[in-house]
């Protein structure tokens, strides 16, 4: 019902805006938006306003605004609609795409967009200075699911391994899924999945991980 009102609100409001009267899209747009009775559709409308009137930065504010109140109401679906918004107009905010990986995550059926944001994000550290980020962002990556955090480490060494500078990345990246999926038995074949990826890398870190392996099941 929510988004019937949004729709009918904008095919309002477009009409002001094509012809160029912000204020008065403005306007019925402060009337419209107390039928919402949603702070958060309310602030991403009128920021659909701002950037057709060219105010890409005041639309920007609105649109994080709105984010933030979607994520307050645990509506992560909407939130990560308005995520890829922002990284359609923003593409070199990397922290957009760490930030929609989060939401991602909050969506269980969703979980696979997170894969090529992380891709994206960590080819946007590809500088000596950018590595402590990753890493650091690795080693909280037990707020992800297994499978998640496997296939994220997998293509970390995939990207890293033959940067010698990224040593203590690339072994966290080998020990971490180990040492997470050996505890459980049910995810045996996450672990197993993993370790496969690894040997279709590099035969050295392949043998490294069956070694760390066999340490941590002792």
């Amino acid at each position: 019902m929510q988004a019937d009102k949004y729709t009918i609100a904008w095919f309002k409001i477009a009409d002001c805006v094509s012809r160029g009267e912000k204020e008065r899209a403005l306007g019925v747009y402060r009337l419209l938006s107390h039928s919402f009775n949603d702070d958060a559709l309310s602030r991403q409308l009128e920021a659909d306003i701002y950037l057709s009137c060219n105010e890409q930065e005041r639309a920007v504010s609105l649109y994080r605004q709105a984010i933030e109140g979607y994520k307050k109401s645990k509506r992560f679906v909407e939130a990560a609609a308005l995520y890829e918004h922002l990284i359609f107009l923003l593409p070199h905010d990397s922290a957009l795409k760490r930030e929609i990986m989060l939401c991602y995550h909050e969506i269980a059926h969703m979980n696979a967009k997170i894969y090529p944001h992380f891709q994206e994000w960590i080819k946007d550290h590809r500088n000596k200075q950018a590595w402590a980020v990753i890493e650091h962002f690795m080693q909280e990556s037990d707020y992800f699911t297994p499978v998640v955090q496997s296939t994220m480490c997998h293509y970390v060494i995939e990207i890293f391994h033959k940067t010698v500078e990224c040593h203590s990345l690339i072994m966290l990246c080998v020990e971490k899924p180990i040492k997470r999926n050996n505890t459980f038995e049910h995810e045996q074949s996450v672990l197993q999945g993993f370790l496969d990826n690894i040997r279709s890398i590099d035969e050295l870190l392949f043998e490294y991980a069956c070694a760390y392996l066999q340490k941590v099941s002792l």
